[in-house]
């Protein structure tokens, strides 16, 4: 019986952390900050490079280009940033 109570407690916890980052990008989105969905372009993961959200231009790059792996994203927006 303990055991359930622990794993309910974890599917409550990894469905509060996932609200919380669907709250946080919507904000972002609402604040002009990330794109819309399907409408990320290289000018937008600048802004996120400028702005030190390495992490979001990650993800905005991978978005835009859904074939680019973890590390190929994380290679072009460390380019962008070292060209700043």
């Amino acid at each position: 019986m303990m055991l359930i109570w622990i794993a309910l407690g974890l599917v409550a916890l990894t469905a509060i952390r996932m609200a919380v980052s669907y709250l946080r990008l919507a904000a972002l989105r609402r604040s002009g900050l990330y794109p819309a969905p399907g409408q990320a372009t290289m000018a937008d993961v600048k802004r996120l490079v400028q702005a030190r959200k390495s992490v979001l231009a990650i993800r905005c790059y991978r978005e835009m280009k859904p074939q680019a792996t973890l590390q190929e994203a994380k290679n072009a927006v460390d380019k962008l940033a070292m060209a700043e």
